[in-house]
């Protein structure tokens, strides 16, 4: 029993997960050859390490979901409106735990050649409280297949991200990249 209405959605949101892929992995296809790459060894730690704890923040989309798929729509949106202060400071104290920890992890686990990763870490991790929200609106989305809403809420950004990545990247290197990967 294969549900049929599972896989156009998939199909449809091809587009949006290309543009997603760009978005993500353009900095370092910059970094190494426009930079050098022991600009990207030093950008790889910290944006590995932004990876590694995103991933962590991802889990919560599993969790979330099976909730979300039996609420309704107009349900969702009610409580996700009355909630969202709430989440946004848990967010930010979160997020400000999280580059204390990661902060401490290259300052005193890596060689001090890797100290600049600090910096770069430290701007990434700005855009926790964004992508905990984000996680949260995607597995709303998902969870109701509106493939529509979601590749705009997912084309969109990345577009920008994209733009903000070469345009800062090339005004500031490598912090700028990290200033335009968190702006968008």
């Amino acid at each position: 029993n294969v549900d049929k209405e599972c896989l156009s959605y998939g199909i449809k949101l091809i587009p949006a997960d290309l543009v997603s892929l760009t978005a993500h992995r353009i900095s370092h296809f910059i970094i190494g050859p426009f930079l050098g790459f022991s600009n990207l060894a030093v950008f790889s730690v910290a944006s590995r390490l932004r990876d590694r704890i995103s991933e962590l923040i991802k889990t919560a989309r599993a969790l979330l979901y099976s909730d979300f798929a039996k609420s309704d729509k107009k349900e969702l949106i009610f409580k996700a409106n009355k909630r969202f202060p709430t989440l946004v400071i848990v967010s930010l104290i979160f997020t400000s735990f999280l580059i204390f920890a990661g902060s401490f992890y290259i300052k005193y686990f890596l060689p001090p050649d890797y100290n600049k990763a600090i910096l770069y870490f430290v701007i990434l991790g700005f855009a926790f409280p964004a992508n905990i929200l984000s996680i949260i609106l995607q597995t709303m989305l998902e969870s109701h297949l509106r493939h529509k809403e979601l590749t705009v809420s997912k084309i969109v950004p990345d577009i920008i991200r994209i733009f903000l990545i070469l345009v800062l990247g090339y005004l500031w290197k490598v912090t700028g990249i990290c200033i335009g990967i968190t702006l968008g």
